[in-house]
């Protein structure tokens, strides 16, 4: 949407439209009913909302910030579920997505890399598993819970990263 003219009468509108391969045409009112939230924000953006004809749209101009959130909401949360990919590897987001690749590509590559990363931790005394109701040591400090973080080396090797997190 460009522009807007009013007829003599103050109650027919007709709305200019720059189309997509950058032609503009004057359009009847009919046009507004195909895009609402466009034709609300230039009603906003023109300060037309106080004309009976584009009272319509007041409730739509109000709720812009609104819908621009969910957009973005439900775009990020598409975005967070999708399985990415690095080196044409598919990077799992948990443990279970991993678990699934692995039963796709018939390989045990990331279960492998788990295994790996926890042997190490066990090998380097990286944490001290206490029973519940036990004391915790000067200098040392209760985690909970676990992180795994899937990454694919360049030369394709799977790599799993136990990260823990403070309380």
């Amino acid at each position: 949407m460009v522009d807007h003219r009013l007829k003599s009468d103050w109650k027919t509108q007709s709305t200019k439209v720059k189309w997509s391969n950058g032609e503009c045409t004057w359009e009847p009112p009919h046009v507004d009913e195909d895009d609402l939230a466009t034709c609300a924000k230039h009603a906003k953006d023109s300060d037309l909302l106080e004309l009976p004809w584009r009272k319509r749209f007041e409730r739509l101009a109000k709720q812009e910030k609104t819908s621009v959130r969910m957009f973005w909401q439900a775009f990020k949360a598409k975005q967070r579920s999708a399985i990415k990919f690095e080196f044409g590897i598919g990077i799992p987001g948990n443990f279970g997505e991993a678990k699934e690749l692995e039963s796709k590509n018939a390989n045990a590559l990331w279960q492998e890399a788990l295994t790996k990363e926890m042997d190490q931790m066990k090998a380097c005394q990286t944490f001290v598993h206490l029973e519940e109701g036990t004391k915790i040591l000067k200098g040392h400090q209760k985690i909970h819970a676990h992180i795994i973080v899937w990454d694919c080396k360049f030369d394709l090797r799977r790599k799993a990263v136990w990260r823990p997190w403070e309380i």
